[in-house]
């Protein structure tokens, strides 16, 4: 839920969303193979890592700007963004790109993203304390800046995967 909501952030702040898109692209294929190492299912490729489904919620709020003047081509291209997260069997699948929508529809009234948010995901009611810091965000950018700050997040997700996969294997082989 961090990831979604960091992500909608970026998002509204951008200057290049084609460079945004190209970067999550890029790192979701970076972060494929430890994703699957950690999944168990290497050479697989089952289930997509959560960079997938933050490109495929990416791209519907893109078309929900491109196209604000058409409501259907607006739901056409946000059905098609869950409908991909569903059949690729992207990391939280289509309800990550539900879970986006909301943080992005709901920005102005954090009271009602973060319930809205809550709710979505109760399935997974853990991510639930996800929302104490997002709620306590203040829209001001944190102590990471620049260059080195934005691709610190980026680089966390393939990094803290090949952390976890060496832990599991100095514990259990």
């Amino acid at each position: 839920p961090i990831f979604c909501f960091l992500m909608t952030e970026g998002f509204v702040h951008t200057k290049s969303r084609i460079r945004y898109a190209r970067n999550l692209l890029f790192f979701a294929l970076l972060s494929e193979i430890p994703f699957s190492i950690m999944m168990n299912d290497l050479g697989n490729f089952q289930k997509q890592n959560t960079l997938f489904t933050l490109l495929l919620g990416f791209l519907a709020l893109w078309a929900l700007e491109r196209f604000a003047a058409n409501v259907w081509l607006q739901i056409l291209c946000v059905v098609s963004s869950m409908w991909a997260a569903y059949f690729f069997h992207t990391d939280y699948d289509w309800r990550g790109v539900l879970l986006i929508l909301i943080f992005y529809l709901f920005r102005y009234y954090r009271n009602s993203q973060v319930i809205l948010a809550g709710l979505s995901l109760y399935w997974e009611w853990k991510a639930c304390f996800a929302m104490i810091p997002i709620r306590m965000y203040n829209g001001q950018r944190g102590f990471l800046k620049g260059k080195a700050g934005k691709y610190f997040f980026y680089f966390f997700y393939p990094l803290h995967l090949i952390f976890l996969i060496i832990l599991r294997y100095l514990l259990y082989s």
